[in-house]
């Protein structure tokens, strides 16, 4: 583990509260979403390590009777979403002045995500919908119009997880998660797909194959879709058991800038590192280890 990386585990120890947890946290490009032990969400700034409690927000979390739910920070800070039950979506104000809500009816969706200019979020469709039709994304506005649409995706973008959106319209994909027959040998790299595909005109404008070190457990893409963050089991040469690499989208400058040694339990080691974003302004990535939250500078 690098001196440069730093633990915020007096302030900002639990994501997971309950059912709850935050999937995307920063607010800021100092300010991170996080719940507390005590349920509460707060605001944690990164300079001053302080905590400001967001009461309203949790109030209209509650009132919403979402279970399980993840809460994501839209790309200003300035909203929250999460999912409910019975394919019930919510989104509100950071100050948790008002609530707006979403029904999404027999939907298998792969997951949400709030699109770059932080009004509009995508409900994308998950690999489980039914063969030989053509799946359907949905795009809601979380400002006054309201105006919602549904759009038709490119029916090979169920087989893969979008890992980016752009308020264009474009998305970055990529199978992260799915499941994989590679068999690692020590020096192999393990080949990774990222296609950015164009959901206005229902095509992948651009397709490149990342060669990382090994298969990766997580992966996220800077705000501005130039970089990624790839969260890779470690090779036998490294003296790390889990690694942060960074590279860019196309696979160029890939090196590594942190991770984490595991501990030896029941026999084998025990990582539990997950949930790697980027903040903001690129200059900063977070991810989640031992139910702490950890932020890596990018030099």
């Amino acid at each position: 583990m690098g001196e440069s990386m730093r633990c915020f585990e007096e302030y900002a120890s639990s994501l997971n509260c309950g059912a709850g947890q935050v999937g995307y946290p920063w607010l800021s490009d100092h300010e991170l979403l996080h719940f507390g032990y005590d349920g509460m969400l707060y605001r944690y700034d990164i300079g001053l390590q302080t905590d400001m409690p967001l009461p309203a927000l949790v109030h209209q979390i509650i009132a919403s009777n979402a279970k399980n739910y993840s809460i994501d920070a839209s790309h200003d800070g300035k909203w929250v979403l999460w999912h409910g039950e019975d394919d019930n979506f919510f989104a509100a104000p950071i100050d948790g002045k008002k609530r707006l809500s979403w029904h999404i009816k027999g939907s298998e969706v792969e997951g949400a995500h709030w699109c770059s200019d932080s009004r509009h979020w995508l409900l994308l469709p998950g690999m489980l919908e039914i063969q030989g039709q053509s799946p359907l994304a949905h795009e809601f506005c979380v400002d006054d119009s309201r105006q919602d649409r549904t759009l038709t995706i490119p029916n090979e973008l169920r087989f893969e997880d979008v890992i980016w959106t752009g308020s264009d319209k474009d998305v970055i994909a990529s199978p992260i998660y799915g499941p994989h027959d590679w068999v690692h040998e020590v020096g192999a790299k393990y080949p990774l797909n990222v296609d950015i595909w164009s959901l206005s005109v229902f095509v992948s404008r651009e397709h490149d194959t990342v060669n990382l070190p090994s298969i990766p457990q997580d992966a996220a893409v800077s705000r501005n879709g130039a970089n990624a963050a790839w969260i890779i089991d470690a090779d036998d040469s490294s003296r790390l058991d889990v690694g942060l690499w960074i590279s860019t989208i196309h696979g160029t400058q890939l090196r590594e800038i942190g991770g984490m040694n595991g501990e030896l339990k029941n026999g084998g080691k025990n990582i539990d590192l997950w949930g790697v974003h980027w903040s903001p302004d690129g200059k900063w990535i977070d991810f989640v280890h031992d139910n702490a939250i950890w932020i890596v500078p990018v030099t």
